[in-house]
């Protein structure tokens, strides 16, 4: 659910099982309208997992290929909505 934040458009967060996924849309450098970063931050809870092991290694290539999957799929989608208007 979206949330409304001073200095910050939208952020919102999506949890799945023990990953906590959060979105903050925010104003770019130069001030426009049209110039807005987008920042995920993404958060793996694994308290069974001693750090540093083999396991968390494993886990920390898998999260990172998920996030990357993530990250790329949104771009797609906010260049297609772009492209069809639904957005500017």
């Amino acid at each position: 659910m979206p949330s409304f934040l001073k200095d910050v458009l939208c952020g919102w967060e999506v949890v799945y099982s023990a990953i906590l996924v959060t979105n903050v849309i925010s104003d770019g450098s130069s001030g426009s309208d049209t110039d807005l970063y987008m920042t995920y931050i993404f958060e793996w809870k694994h308290p069974d997992i001693e750090a540093g092991s083999s396991e968390a290694a494993e886990l920390q290539t898998k999260h990172k290929a998920m996030a990357k999957m993530a990250v790329d799929n949104s771009i797609e989608s906010i260049r297609r909505f772009v492209k069809d208007g639904v957005i500017h």
